[in-house]
């Protein structure tokens, strides 16, 4: 059998203070709730925000790393060619050193040819000094038996018709004159030399030899040439 006067439950208030104290829990779960997702967007929002601009800073950082790239290329590309044109310059200064090389050897073997040669020529030189002089000692020999004059290496003088004074016009030596022409000669007003000289042996002298001393006037009436002589 039923209870009488009990009142239904909803009508407790044991219900309605725990119904609002549910709603209280369920509002503050919910505000909780709200606010963690909230908090929860807006971290993911800022994460993604700071990955978007550390992209971008990226893509700013990999265009200036391409652009090094490339810059660096141009300048590996560059001292590529320039090693080349170091290569090809080498290549030309090692065969001119080789040409210049096999100059200095050539040279060598020419100065040592020259050495010998000059050698040579001392040794004929030497030979034929010896052989002047045997030919000057075999000479004067010849010329003490024959009487033959021998004329000096010394080159002769040839004086015109006038006055001369030994010493100053023609050195002191002993002269072979032979005439250019025909005429007197005459030495210190005669006193030392008298003689007509001309190249008819019929009517002249056609040579004559003395001794011209220092201070000794010569007098020429023609042309004539004085070969030193022995």
């Amino acid at each position: 059998m039923k209870e009488k006067g009990r009142s239904p439950f909803f009508k407790s208030k044991w219900f309605w203070l725990n119904a609002g104290i549910c709603v209280v829990v369920f509002a503050v779960a919910f505000f909780l709730g709200s606010s963690r997702m909230n908090a929860l967007l807006d971290g993911e929002l800022l994460k993604y925000d700071e990955l978007v601009v550390m992209a971008e800073d990226k893509d700013k950082e990999i265009l200036e790393k391409e652009s090094s790239v490339k810059s660096l290329q141009g300048e590996i590309d560059g001292m590529n060619e320039e090693k080349g044109q170091l290569n090809e310059q080498i290549q030309s200064k090692q065969k001119d050193l080789e040409e210049v090389m096999a100059l200095i050897d050539s040279k060598d073997q020419l100065s040592e040819e020259i050495a010998g040669l000059e050698e040579q020529r001392n040794t004929n030189q030497g030979e034929l000094t010896k052989l002047t002089e045997q030919l000057t000692v075999k000479e004067k020999e010849l010329a003490s038996v024959t009487g033959k004059i021998i004329e000096l290496k010394d080159k002769p003088k040839v004086l015109p018709a006038g006055f001369f004074t030994v010493g100053q016009d023609i050195p002191a030596s002993r002269y072979k004159v032979t005439p250019n022409g025909s005429g007197n000669f005459f030495v210190n007003d005669g006193m030392k030399v008298n003689v007509i000289i001309g190249q008819d042996d019929s009517f002249y002298l056609s040579e004559y030899v003395f001794y011209a001393e220092e201070g000794d006037l010569i007098e020429l009436t023609t042309p004539a040439t004085f070969q030193p002589v022995q």
